[in-house]
């Protein structure tokens, strides 16, 4: 995940996308407001936070933020007091959300395989342990 969050193209979009879910994440109104208007919207999932250490955790996160898209703008357009100025910032700008969901599409094969990947891991981790676990048994 350091290559691609070290990406110009890449951390032009994350950064702001993890700044816009810590904000409504730590602010009351705000998640009060999103929750609010995305229930009356229809949108039943909410806004993600990610690990940056987790590829899967950020794809997620960037995931949610364009999920919401429509609701983070009406946001914006009824309630502008409410948001910091590089929320609002964020939510005004439509090629960020544009390009937020080209990443999202160029990011979803990985976090595919990766998701696979550690499903298998944790299959096999489990049969192990049970393995080992029948042999000890058998003792």
């Amino acid at each position: 995940m350091a290559s691609v969050m070290g990406h110009p193209y890449a951390s032009g979009m994350i950064t702001p996308a993890q700044k816009l879910v810590t904000f409504f994440r730590a602010s009351h109104q705000p998640l009060a407001l999103l929750k609010k208007l995305a229930h009356s919207m229809g949108v039943k999932r909410m806004l993600i936070t990610s690990n940056k250490t987790r590829f899967t955790s950020v794809h997620a996160s960037l995931e949610s933020v364009v999920r919401l898209q429509s609701v983070l703008q009406e946001i914006a357009r009824q309630h502008p007091a409410i948001l910091s100025k590089c929320a609002m910032k964020t939510i005004s700008n439509d090629m960020f959300f544009v390009r937020l969901k080209q990443l999202c599409k160029l990011l979803e094969p990985f976090s595919l395989v990766i998701a696979a990947v550690q499903l298998f891991v944790t299959c096999v981790g489990a049969v192990t342990f049970c393995i080992i676990v029948a042999l000890h048994s058998y003792k």
